[in-house]
């Protein structure tokens, strides 16, 4: 199965930021991040519980 992009590479990567759309509510996250990964690619089901298991 293959997804295209899921960001616009054309605009800066904001993380905790939330999106501005007039007619929705929204705030930017409050608080602390404390590891953030950024793929290329969609992580498969089985990565992304690899990586559930290591934080536990």
């Amino acid at each position: 199965m293959e997804f295209g992009p899921t960001v616009n590479l054309h605009r800066d990567i904001v993380i905790g930021k939330s999106q501005r759309w007039g007619n929705v509510s929204s705030a930017d996250f409050q608080g602390a991040m404390r590891h953030i990964r950024i793929y290329g690619r969609a992580l498969s089901p089985v990565e992304i519980d690899n990586l559930a298991r290591d934080r536990r």
